[in-house]
């Protein structure tokens, strides 16, 4: 299953140079979780309760494709609940993993713009 989303805003603080995170929240984020993320919005609302990502899950920005390493225990629930996970682009560390993080390989940010695709894919698509 292949799930879409669209960038439609991001926040004046959502980067920054040395953190390699994308914090990712949906339509209905509040006003300061606005200022720190990239709003995502899903193609077909239905499609967001679906998103189970698992190692080897594909996440393509633009042209530029990922794959996951790590999903932490909140992930899921956040992503199906919120639209909200946050993107790290660094190895998995052995103690203290984000919690809501999809961990990404390869540890390369990508330039993101309102308007670029997002594509969640389960490692057999």
């Amino acid at each position: 299953m292949v799930v879409k989303a669209t960038v439609a805003a991001i926040g004046q603080d959502a980067y920054e140079p040395a953190e390699p995170i994308l914090i990712l929240f949906g339509k209905d984020a509040t006003p300061v979780l606005r200022d720190v993320a990239l709003i995502q919005c899903f193609d077909g609302g239905e499609t967001q309760q679906q998103l189970v990502p698992e190692r080897g899950t594909k996440v393509q920005i633009d042209d530029q494709v990922y794959h996951v390493t790590h999903v932490g225990d909140l992930a899921t629930k956040n992503l199906q609940t919120l639209g909200h996970v946050t993107l790290v682009f660094q190895p998995v560390p052995e103690h203290d993993a984000l919690e809501s993080a999809l961990y990404l390989a390869p540890a390369v940010m990508p330039k993101v713009h309102v308007g670029s695709h997002l594509m969640y894919c389960n490692p057999e698509e």
